[in-house]
C-alpha cells in the first residue's frame, strides 16, 4: 500500500488525529499526490509525502560534516514534488510533507524552512558616503535572497510540512501567498503532535506559532 516508510508514518499520524488519509491511485498520465486527507470536521487537503534519504552508516571513528546552504535541501525537495499537487491546487489546499530521521534534524528545523520558503536570513547595512563614518546596521534580521514562496511563486502549494519520525510530530509552515490557504484553526481541532507556523510579514525572520 505504501511506497515509503514516510508515507506509512504520515498515514499513521493522520489516524492518530482521527483524520482519514486516502491513498490515491497513481494516474498513468497525470501527476497525482499521495493522499487526500479529511479531518474530523470534514476539512480536506491533499498531501504529497517525500523524505530525505538516510545517510550511509559511519565507520568507527568517522564523523559527518555538512556544508550545505541553509534551506537548499528543502527547496530541492519542493521543486521535485510541486508538480504532484499542482492539478489539485484550485480544488483543495495542498501540502508537501518532508520526512527525515534524527540525523536530518538540522534540515527540518523551523529556521531551515524559513530560509527555504521566504528567503535566506540577512541583516541590512547602510554604508555612509563619508569614509570617516561607521556603517549603520539594522537592529533585526530579515528575509532576503532566494525564496520559494512569493506573490508570483509557487502559489499552488498551501504549505510545506516537516514530519519528524521519532517522536512523531507534524509541523506545517504556511504559504501566505497560496492560491487556497490552509486553515490552521480547522486543522488544530482535536489534534496532538501537530503544530502550525505562519508568517504575517515575510520580511521579518522567524515564525509565529498559530494557537500557541
Amino acid at each position: 500500500m505504501f511506497d515509503t516508510q514516510s508515507e506509512e508514518d504520515f498515514y499513521n499520524l493522520c489516524r492518530q488525529q482521527r483524520w482519514t488519509a486516502e491513498k490515491l491511485e497513481r494516474d498513468p498520465i497525470l501527476r497525482t499526490p499521495d493522499f487526500k486527507v479529511s479531518t474530523q470536521t470534514g476539512y480536506e487537503f491533499v498531501a504529497e509525502v517525500t523524505e530525505f534519504e538516510p545517510y550511509p552508516p559511519l565507520a568507527r571513528g568517522e564523523f559527518r560534516v555538512r556544508n550545505d546552504i541553509v534551506g537548499d535541501a528543502i527547496r530541492t525537495k519542493l521543486r521535485e514534488k510541486k508538480t504532484q499537487v499542482r492539478r489539485f491546487a484550485d480544488q483543495f489546499p495542498t501540502v508537501i510533507v518532508i520526512s527525515g530521521e534524527f540525523d536530518h534534524g538540522g534540515l527540518l528545523e523551523a529556521h531551515s524552512f524559513d530560509s527555504a520558503l521566504y528567503g535566506e536570513m540577512a541583516i541590512g547595512v547602510r554604508v555612509p558616503q563619508d569614509p570617516n563614518q561607521r556603517p549603520v546596521y539594522d537592529e533585526e534580521m530579515h528575509n532576503a535572497g532566494r525564496r520559494f514562496f512569493g506573490p508570483d511563486n509557487n502559489t499552488s502549494i498551501s504549505a510545506a510540512a516537516a514530519l519528524d519520525r521519532r517522536p512523531q510530530l507534524l509541523r506545517f509552515f504556511h504559504n501566505r501567498y497560496a492560491r487556497i490557504l490552509l486553515d490552521p484553526a480547522r486543522l488544530l481541532i482535536g489534534t496532538v503532535n501537530v503544530q502550525h507556523f505562519i508568517k504575517r510579514d515575510d520580511n521579518l525572520v522567524g515564525w509565529e506559532q498559530f494557537g500557541a
